[in-house]
């Protein structure tokens, strides 16, 4: 059976914020909205660098959640709504909507989600271990 591979082409896009055309590299399938996203992420324009740095700290955030929450965080694994829910805390802060979100979840188990004063987003584990005997 023959592998079927994509052929990258040299398509034309329109920066979101400056308008600019931009020469990007992509396939002959790509929307309109793809196209624009592919050259608002290669624009220089002050507003398109703004922007690619916001989506690049969403990125890793989602990332750090994954990490620290998700399947490979054996212990510390979340159900995926759970997880799902955590990235839609990353969206409100990065669009500045909320300032933080913490989360207590089971077994002591606490999630903290805050934009710092540099904007970027830190994304914590807090494990709380209490041995506790009643009679």
């Amino acid at each position: 059976m023959a592998k079927e591979t994509k052929k990258t082409e040299e398509l034309t896009g329109v920066c979101r914020y400056c308008c600019q055309t931009r020469i990007v590299k992509g396939s002959a399938g790509m929307t309109d909205e793809q196209l624009t996203e592919a050259a608002t992420l290669s624009c220089g324009c002050e507003a398109a660098v703004y922007y690619q740095e916001k989506t690049r700290r969403e990125k890793a955030a989602k990332k750090r959640v994954d990490e620290l929450f998700g399947e490979a965080a054996s212990g510390f694994n979340q159900d995926e709504a759970v997880l799902n829910f955590m990235k839609q805390g990353i969206d409100l802060i990065n669009d500045g909507k909320i300032r933080n979100l913490t989360l207590n979840l089971n077994k002591g188990l606490k999630s903290k989600i805050a934009v710092m004063t540099d904007d970027k987003i830190k994304v914590s584990r807090e494990v709380k271990s209490v041995v506790e005997f009643k009679q």
